[in-house]
């Protein structure tokens, strides 16, 4: 807009040098006035025969650069942005040859960029932005750092984008238009990185300057209505998105805009009718956007395969055969434009996959849906590489790539495991081992173990064993079951939102086997039930009877999880179980059958894991670290005004203040001690983030770190950072580091009296066998849909622990030493990590002790503990 202007003050100057101009002279005046309206369907023939005029006499280079600039400009405003390229990028040679001023050579190389943005090629733009940063200064130049921010975007790399946009907002001064332009980068920063509230604030700074833009405002202002409203509705804020998106739309057809600007507007009001079921009307708009005369060259441009393919959509949903042709041209276009690894490739092979369902071509629905998995896998491994994460994080909160491959698994296991083993839990690895991998190249000079050979310069490449690999490196007694949560296919398009849980079972020398478990609310309903059952049992010590009993509601989930596999204890000695989604809150231990055996007496080698390959053995020795925060992390506090410490949320700095002292935790210890007696050496330095850190090197690891103290877990996304990586723990010295924050001193992440996930998945524990986190909830996290958990206890596998043992709900302060004394006994006397809370809750179930509880309350404390592995012993 702002730069629009300058271009036609640009075409000025050359109509005044250039001598062609004489022969009608209005003609400058005309196509300064089509432009001025927003007409450039108008401006484009009058530029065309002003150039072809000037083209006929000699002598003309610098005044044929300029019109060929103006040209560019128009041609890349109608959505012609290849051809628009090629014109501007003979503009700038000819300028450069010519010796013109610097400022015009900025803004064709200005122009070019933002033409290669819109024709998709996104290394040119960044190329023609830099150039026109080099020669401008001031506001001009934060113009072009908006415009590069979104070139870098486009190639993942948003940490880079956010630091342009930064910068363009100091540059913009106290210019209006370009505030803007930097406040909506921001913007659209915060809406790729999947924080959607921070998205709004951004879009709706942005409008407020947009007011003052004269009378480039209403397009600013629509634009950025649409943008609103395109992050209120990720938000799951339908109904404030529905007005922001139409009213956007509705201005661009009535206005004009340019065929991108109006075509993405309609795009973003169809999907949400689409959403909305209304696919009649969708398809409707989406026709005419993209089938009538006046979509002109829009239709052909890389900007049009989302709108082809939501198209393909909206027909499949009413039963239209079109619906096939719509999706063709989509495919055409991605072949032309898109890159070999591209998420619009996973979407069009879902609908791919939909189209012959309907059709009853399921051989057809059966390889497209495969192909839209290998497409997902490729697509993650790349973005595990990219300089930053914010597609992955798109990923994982928008996308089950294994529900497509699932709707066939009963004919086609294998494909599903495959699926299964390259998708399920991928992000949160990928961005743990990531933090694990920053964390190792800021401290390379401190510790030893940076300079292991296994660990190579940049970010970890995540190897996932194919099935054939997979079965063959399971131990030879060992059945592996997998969970996995998908959604099957309704028809017209439609993906059970609700899904259903499957297993898999994989084991050596047999065929893979898929069992449907059943609809996935009615199994997720039970297990919540059990949850709060156990939290209340454990708080208040008292239960419910009958049907909402503890045993009975684990008998319930017993017979909707573990029945169907028809796996005999007498023929399975060793189980290796890995969940998924909601069935990581599973108190497996307690799972109690019909005849009241529970599965861990049923099952005494069973071992939960969390990733599907074999693990290192850690280290043999017996060395017993004890990190005791007993404190009430509320003494001391400071008063808070904004902003607050990176990663804290008001909502944990209410529940810190809220968290009380532990008396247990000196029983805990004291426990510990006494398994140990003279053998085995226990220390117990302060409850601090170094403490989990004491060693260089894997011979000098201790084989147990035991944290007891407070947990948290953070639900929501926001500033402060995405959910996934905010569960942590709260050390001794956490009031401390938060007064130095205060102070103006804030620590560094690795000793500011929060351990969050993100530290521990970079903390030095090859060869620690064991990490024990006694606290209430301390095996919470965020979970997603085809995903592992993200939490405290998958960080420290990833940080190298081989096996963690958390909790699932609150711990009765008085019976946890007792559980920890069970836990401690087993590892004393030998028993592998992984077994090691199995066991314990084995041996306390059938004890005396127990025994003399409810049946309930028994359940309750013991099915508290889990323990996790990283894989299975080699």
């Amino acid at each position: 807009m702002m730069a629009g202007r300058a271009v036609r003050r640009l075409m000025l100057m050359a109509a005044l040098m250039a001598p062609a101009a004489a022969a009608e002279p209005e003609l400058p005046e005309r196509i300064d006035a089509a432009m001025t309206a927003g007409d450039y369907a108008a401006a484009r023939p009058l530029a065309e025969e002003w150039l072809k005029a000037l083209e006929d006499k000699p002598g003309q280079k610098l005044e044929i650069a300029r019109v060929r600039h103006v040209l560019g400009s128009i041609r890349d405003r109608l959505g012609d942005h290849g051809e628009a390229l090629k014109l501007l990028e003979s503009a700038a040679a000819d300028y450069e040859s010519s010796k013109a001023s610097g400022e015009e050579m900025a803004a064709c190389a200005d122009e070019a960029g933002r033409a290669a943005l819109g024709a998709g090629e996104f290394a040119a733009a960044e190329r023609w932005l830099t150039r026109a940063i080099a020669g401008r200064q001031g506001t001009m130049a934060s113009i072009s750092r908006s415009a590069l921010g979104e070139a870098l975007l486009k190639t993942g790399r948003a940490d880079e984008a956010r630091r342009e946009w930064e910068h363009a907002l100091t540059d913009a001064g106290a210019s209006d238009g370009a505030r803007c332009f930097a406040l909506r980068g921001l913007g659209i920063h915060a809406h790729t990185t999947g924080a959607w509230d921070a998205a709004v604030k951004q879009f709706r700074a942005a409008r407020e300057t947009a007011k003052a833009l004269g009378t480039d405002a209403p397009a600013m202002l629509a634009a950025l209505d649409g943008q609103t409203g395109q992050s209120l509705l990720r938000a799951g804020r339908a109904a404030e998105a529905t007005p922001l998106l139409e009213s956007a739309a509705a201005w661009f057809q009535t206005h004009g805009g340019s065929s991108d600007e109006k075509a993405a507007a309609w795009n973003n009001v169809a999907a949400l009718w689409l959403e909305g079921g209304q696919s009649v009307r969708a398809a409707e708009r989406l026709s005419v956007l993209l089938e009538s005369p006046a979509s002109g060259a829009f239709a052909s441009t890389p900007q049009a395969i989302t709108p082809w393919l939501n198209l393909a959509a909206a027909r499949q949903r009413t039963g239209d055969a079109a619906a096939k042709d719509s999706l063709t041209t989509a495919e055409k276009l991605a072949a032309k434009h898109l890159p070999a690894v591209h998420p619009l490739r996973i979407q069009i092979a879902l609908t791919a996959t939909a189209i012959a369902a309907d059709a009853g071509d399921r051989a057809s629905a059966k390889r497209f849906a495969v192909e839209a998995s290998q497409h997902a896998v490729r697509w993650m491994e790349q973005a595990a590489a990219w300089p930053d994460e914010s597609r992955l994080l798109e990923f994982h909160a928008t996308l089950d790539a294994v529900s497509p491959v699932a709707a066939f698994a009963a004919e086609t296991p294998d494909p599903v495991a495959a699926a299964v083993l390259a998708t399920q839990g991928a992000v949160p690895e990928i961005l743990l081992g990531r933090r694990r991998w920053e964390s190792r190249a800021a401290k390379e000079a401190v510790f030893a173990w940076k300079r292991d050979p296994d660990h190579a310069p940049g970010p970890p490449a995540r190897k996932v064993p194919g099935v054939e690999e997979l079965r063959a490196s399971l131990p030879a007694d060992a059945l592996l079951v997998n969970f996995v949560r998908w959604r099957p296919y309704q028809g017209r398009g439609v993906w059970d939102a609700e899904g259903r849980y499957g297993a898999l079972l994989v084991s050596r020398g047999e065929a893979t086997r898929w069992v449907d478990l059943g609809p996935a609310p009615v199994i997720e309903s039970r297990l919540r039930r059990i949850i709060a059952a156990c939290r209340d049992a454990v708080a208040a010590g008292a239960e419910s009877t009958g049907r909402a009993s503890i045993p009975w509601q684990l008998s319930n989930l017993f017979s909707m999880l573990w029945s169907p596999l028809g796996v005999s204890p007498d023929k399975t000695k060793r189980i290796l179980l890995r969940a998924d989604a909601l069935l990581h809150f599973v108190p497996w231990a307690a799972l109690t059958d019909r005849s009241g055996l529970t599965l861990c007496e049923a099952y005494p080698d069973l071992e939960i894991i969390v990733f599907p390959r074999a693990a290192a053995a850690p280290s043999a020795t017996q060395r017993w670290r004890v990190l005791a925060a007993a404190k009430p992390p509320s003494t001391g506090l400071p008063d808070f005004t904004d902003p607050l410490p990176p990663l804290i949320s008001p909502s944990l700095l209410q529940s810190l203040e809220e968290m009380p002292a532990l008396p247990g935790v000196a029983a805990e210890v004291a426990a510990i001690r006494q398994v140990a007696g003279g053998a085995i050496a226990v220390e117990t330095p302060e409850a601090n983030e170094a403490a989990f850190a004491l060693t260089n090197t894997k011979d000098d690891a201790p084989s147990v770190i035991h944290f007891a103290g407070h947990g948290f877990v953070c639900e929501e996304d926001g500033e402060n950072g995405p959910a996934l990586l905010r569960a942590g723990l709260v050390m001794s010295d956490c009031a401390g580091g938060l007064r130095d924050f205060v102070s103006g001193h804030p620590r560094p992440p690795s000793s500011d009296g929060l351990l969050f996930s993100a530290d521990a998945a970079a903390l030095p524990l090859a060869g620690v066998a064991t990490v024990v986190l006694s606290g209430c909830q301390t095996g919470l996290g965020h979970w997603q849909t085809g995903g592992q958990l993200a939490g405290l206890r998958h960080a420290f596998l990833i940080a190298g622990a081989g096996t963690v043992a958390s909790t699932l709900w609150d711990l009765n302060d008085a019976a946890a030493p007792v559980m920890v004394k069970g836990i401690y006994r087993q590892l004393a006397a030998g028993s592998a990590p992984s077994l090691a809370v199995w066991r314990a809750q084995r041996e306390w179930l059938t004890s005396p002790e127990a025994r003399k509880l409810t049946a309930g309350m028994r359940a309750a404390q013991a099915g508290a503990w889990t323990g996790e592995s990283g894989g299975w012993r080699p």
